[in-house]
């Protein structure tokens, strides 16, 4: 069973979807969104303690942003 307290963090995919972001943690087959960029780390910091029911600050990951924003995405 997966855990927020492993040696690696999770990874995170982001990447837009119309006027949201699309937040996936591909390790726990989970996903969320975001408004801007600047809310995905709380929101997959929340999605990955919710999926594993633990607390938000034992939970590790890093976020990699998927390319082939279209013009005016990178600003949102």
């Amino acid at each position: 069973m997966p855990n927020a307290n492993r040696a690696r963090p999770y990874v995170v995919t982001v990447h837009p979807d119309g006027r949201w972001w699309h937040i996936r943690v591909p390790e726990l087959n989970t996903v969320s969104q975001a408004l801007t960029l600047q809310e995905v780390p709380s929101q997959a910091r929340d999605l990955i303690s919710v999926w594993l029911d633990t607390r938000p600050d034992t939970v590790r990951f890093i976020v990699k942003r998927r390319s082939g924003l279209r013009p005016g995405w990178a600003a949102s």
